[in-house]
Order: structure tokens, then sequence, then C-alpha cells
């Protein structure tokens, strides 16, 4: 009957195979009882297998629609935005919006489709050194006994979703320390809240709808978890117990304490700012082109001569790893439980929404030497020990090396990390070919207060892990001894120095690294730069109306690899 069905909806044998790939890469194509799994999915009553296949439909998880643009192909626009990441997604819609001008989009990766499970929150961890990540790595570094660093790139398509503004002051001292008029705090505000839709679960009833500094209309979602993981709460009154306060809104008006993560996920599916802001109403515009698979190779320019440097800031952390006592993590049974699998395939409810990094802390350490109130350490608490699902998978994308995680099958892990190292590195050309990966220097732990600092991190996280809160579930601790040893500045209207027709609006435009991830940072810079460079390009003309001087070129990202479009 079930196989009936499937050839009355017209997708035959090919729809069970296209399951059987996307639900495979999950965990990284290995389980062959996930495999069997699948097969009783399709056992199912027709009823029930008719139902998921609607579902599916309905929800394209399994159709992908292809490149859309609005225009017939042109030779010139008003702005070409280069990359379509965090913030080229976002200068896209948003430079379109004005019907007078056209907007050319180029995005070196490909469109996204469901059979690298990009979407599917839980397989975040899988997603490193696949096609959908540049697999950058750095230069061997001396400070690190020689190791070269894995660099994933596409962050866009396989970051781990976390939605963090960074510290208020943050900005402030952007403004006042850096001279970066128009980017303090209070400035960046309404670009933050303009792109967000704030959600917030049922569960969650310490948080509070805060118009003053959250969003309710943008096309972002950012959620809560659904349901959170034991280990989750556990971290979390843990880290009470040792002096770090709850704290119910990190992106509030004040960020430090320690509190649940909020996620770019909407009801169950990770949310890129390709799915937010370039819907398919966005992609139909006639003033809008997006090209995929199109590497910018150069840009032309009408002057003489420019110089170029780049300086590079960091986040470095150490993960700490423990094993479970009991099975309260989400590792390699709970994705290859056939009942968590059609939970999320029918109603977008369970383990599979949830990345397994669903709470963290921002603490200012005895000896930070930043203005106040911004952290210099942040914890990430991760659900599943970093190798719950793919030991071998992920040991290898972490270059970790610890023997106890080939038989350890319960684990989370705590990660300190640094906020604002003092260590600097630099990201240059590697060669003329415009194709070849650039030469990456982090300069890891070059400065000896990273090292004390990153060690006080540590210390940290095993008070936190010993307090009485973990008694029952704290096993020991698992680490790798190896890990222990171990172009010119924008202005701020985000023109390169002496080019007028050169705009930079992503991360490197920032002088000092935020106090938290970067993705939301990257949005808001998306939002700005799109009202800064309509404000100053548009010229009235003879008959009243505005249209661009010149043809302005945004460089959004380096390298974001591909839309991700589901």
């Amino acid at each position: 009957m079930s196989a009936y069905l499937l050839q009355l909806l017209g997708m035959g044998r090919a729809l069970v195979d296209a399951c059987d790939a996307a639900l495979l890469a999950l965990t990284g194509g290995g389980s062959r009882r996930f495999r069997r799994g699948l097969g009783l999915v399709f056992a199912l009553s027709s009823a029930t297998v008719a139902a998921t296949l609607a579902a599916l439909l309905r929800r394209r998880y399994l159709l992908t629609a292809g490149v859309t643009t609005g225009a017939p192909p042109r030779h010139r626009f008003d702005f070409v935005v280069v990359g379509g990441g965090s913030a080229g997604c976002v200068l896209a819609s948003r430079l379109s919006e004005d019907p007078k001008v056209s907007v050319l989009l180029l995005e070196a990766g490909q469109e996204e489709t469901f059979e690298k499970s990009i979407a599917v929150p839980i397989a975040a961890i899988q997603l490193q050194k696949t096609p959908v990540d540049w697999a950058f790595q750095s230069e061997a570094h001396h400070a690190t006994d020689g190791r070269v660093h894995v660099w994933p790139r596409g962050k866009v398509s396989l970051n781990w979703m976390l939605y963090v503004r960074g510290n208020p002051g943050d900005y402030d001292l952007w403004a006042n320390e850096f001279g970066c008029t128009g980017w303090s705090y209070e400035e960046v505000l309404p670009y933050f809240r303009k792109s967000e839709h704030r959600v917030i679960e049922p569960w969650h009833t310490a948080a509070t709808n805060d118009e003053k500094h959250r969003g309710a209309d943008g096309p972002l979602v950012v959620s809560d978890v659904q349901a959170p993981n034991t280990i989750t709460s556990t971290f979390i009154a843990a880290a009470q117990s040792v002096g770090i306060p709850y704290n119910p809104d990190l992106n509030g008006g004040q960020q430090l304490g320690v509190g649940h993560a909020q996620l770019t996920i909407d009801n169950g599916r990770r949310c890129t700012t390709a799915y937010a802001f370039l819907k398919p109403e966005v992609r139909k515009r006639p003033n809008l082109t997006v090209l995929v698979g199109a590497h910018a190779t150069r840009v032309l320019f009408d002057i003489d001569r420019t110089r170029a440097v780049g300086i590079m800031q960091d986040h470095l952390f150490v993960p700490v790893a423990f094993s479970a006592l009991k099975p309260v993590t989400m590792d390699k049974a709970v994705v290859e439980n056939i009942g968590n699998l059609v939970r999320y395939l029918l109603f977008k409810k369970g383990p599979y929404t949830s990345q397994a990094l669903e709470s963290m802390a921002f603490i200012r350490t005895e000896n930070c030497h930043l203005p106040d109130p911004i952290p210099d350490l942040q914890i990430h608490c991760l659900c599943s020990g970093l190798t719950g699902m793919e030991p071998e998978k992920v040991k290898a994308q972490f270059g970790l090396n610890i023997e106890d995680y080939e038989t350890s099958q319960f684990g989370f892990s705590l990660l300190p990390t640094l906020l604002h190292p003092k260590s600097r590195g630099s990201v240059r050309l590697r060669s003329k070919d415009p194709f070849a990966p650039p030469r990456i220097h982090p300069n890891y732990l070059s400065e000896e207060d990273d090292v004390r600092l990153l060690m006080a991190g540590v210390r940290l996280v095993r008070q936190i892990v010993a307090s009485s809160v973990f008694d029952g579930i704290r096993g020991r601790e698992m680490y790798d001894k190896e890990l222990l040893k171990r172009h010119p500045d924008p202005e701020s209207d985000g023109y390169v120095h002496g080019l007028k027709s050169l705009r930079v609006a992503d991360l490197s435009v920032c002088p000092e690294i935020i106090s938290g991830n970067t993705n939301a940072p990257a949005i808001m810079i998306g939002e700005k730069a799109s009202d800064i460079i309509l404000h100053d390009t548009l010229i009235s003309t003879a008959d009243g109306q505005q249209q661009p001087a010149t043809t302005t070129v945004v460089v959004a990202a380096a390298r974001a690899r591909h839309i991700a479009h589901l």
C-alpha cells in the first residue's frame, strides 16, 4: 500500500531514495540500523505514510526551487553585492526594496538542497568538511606546537544558529574609542530590531516581551529551543551555584550572566538570512538578480593605486568534555530513534529541532581589562560531548586525539571561549589566483594574557561541573592533553579609503570583535549598511527622481559557501 501511494503521488522510488539520502546525512551516512529504521517508516499504515508525504511536500523539505531572478541578465547594475552570507542577503533584499535601483547578488556557492540536511538543526555538528564547507585551513602556528587549524567557511549554512548580539558596551566602544560615528549601541539597536522576529517558547516564563530591545516584525525568526535538554538546565543551575547570575535574555539591555541560547530556528528548521530575506516573492522582484556559483575574481577601479593590509581577530575556545553517567545528552541514539525522526518529519517537534548547544554564560573575570560591563569570557554548553553522534568524524573535524571518545556513549562539553583575545593574526592572498584559498595566520595564543585567561576559563568550567548540581550526571573529564599546549580599514560609512565605488559590509568592518558569536552583528551590519548606501548614493535627476550616481560594489562576505534556500 505504501509503494502504491508513492506511485500515486508521482514520486515513486525516487522519493524513497531522496528520503534515504537525506536522513542518512543526519548521521554522516554511517548507520545500517538507521537505514533499516527508514524502512519501518515506509512500512507504516497508508494513512500515516500519506500524512508524512503531504507534510514533506507542503513544507518543501525534499523539493527545492532553483535560483529565481526577477530580471533578465543585464550588463550594468546600480549595486553589486558580493557574497550571499549573513550580511549579503540582507543587503540584496533591502536595496532591492527600492524599485528604481537594480541589484545583483553574486554568490560563489550553490543553491542549497536538503541532501546535506542543512535545514535540520541537530545535523549542525555534521556539516563541517562536507560540500557545504569551503574547509579552509590555517598555516602552521608556533604557539600551538605547529598545528594547522581547521577553518570552516560558509558559515551561514553550517553555523550553530546561535543569535548573539554582543554586549551594548561593544558598540559604544566602537563609537567612543574607535571613532565609528553612528555605530553606538543606541544607534545600531534599531537595525537589530528591524531584522528580528522574536519567538518565546511557553516554557520560558522568565522571558518578557521587551519591546525596547527586541524586534517582533522582522523576517528573521529568533526563537528559544523547544524543550531544553537536562544538561542545559543542569548547567544553568550549576553556574548559578558558583555565583554567575541568571539572565533571562542574553540579547536584552544587559548581557552578563548565564541563560538559555537564542537560535535562528523557524518552526524546527534552520533560518538563514537567505531563507528569511530572500523569500520567493523577493526573488521575483524585477530589479533583483541572484547568481550562484559566481566567483567574483576582481574589482576594476578608476584610480592609479591603493594599498591593502589585513588584520584579524578571532574567538578561540578549548573544548572541555565530560562523560555522562546516564542517557540525558543528545547523542547518536537520539538521532537513530525512529520515533524522534517521525516526530520531526510530521510535526517538527523533538530533539531534531535542537542543535545541542542550548545555553551559555558571559563573564567578566577578575582581571578583565575591558570597560565595564563588557565580558572577556564566554562558556558554551554543548549537550553531546562534541562527538556523541559520529565520534570519528567529529574528532577529525576538531583535531582531537581522545581515545575515550571511541567507546563513550554519552557526554557533554563546556567550551570556555576568549571574547576579546589580544593575539592578532592576518588573512592574506595566497597568490594571484582568485580561486586559491587565502593564507590564514590566526596567531592563536601568541599573547600570554590569552593563555592565562583561557586556562582560567578551563578552571571555571571544572568548578561548575564539580558543583553538587551535577551529581548523578557527571562522569569523568575526557581531554586531549595536546589541546592545552596549544586591507585598509573601511570608514564608518563602509567605504574603503579612497575608493568611492567600493564598500565593505561584513564583519571585517568591526574595529574590535564583539562579545559573542558573530552572526547577529553581521545581519545588523547588512541592515545598517543598506540604509547608508541608499542614502549616500541616490542623487536627484532633472525630473526630480532619485537614482544611483554610479555602480557601487558591496563586499558582503568572503566565500559564504552557499545561499541556503529550502
